[in-house]
């Protein structure tokens, strides 16, 4: 990466999106396990999210990649975070 940065950019983006890829099939897992839980539903729609922009990434990958990295990986954080949280909420309230 310190000697040809951009080539790294490139093949960084690849790796998220086989990551993003790998995380959407582990949401889905997660997703069957606690679908009879409240509001589990956002974990499926999450990992729905998180597919779509792997798709995107691989769809758009040599072109983009310079500025893909950062709004991908912002946008996967926030979708995460707010189905984590809507799930957590849930269970508080169950118990």
């Amino acid at each position: 990466m310190l000697m040809n940065p951009v080539a790294g950019l490139v093949t960084l983006t690849l790796v998220l999106a086989i990551f993003l890829l790998i995380e959407a099939a582990l949401e889905t897992a997660l997703y069957f396990q606690l679908r009879r839980a409240i509001n589990a539903g956002w974990i499926l729609f999450d990992a729905i999210v998180t597919l779509i922009l792997a798709i995107l990434i691989w769809s758009q990958w040599p072109s983009s990649a310079l500025w893909f990295i950062g709004t991908i990986i912002g946008i996967s954080l926030i979708f995460s975070g707010v189905s984590r949280v809507s799930v957590a909420s849930a269970m508080r309230r169950r118990t």
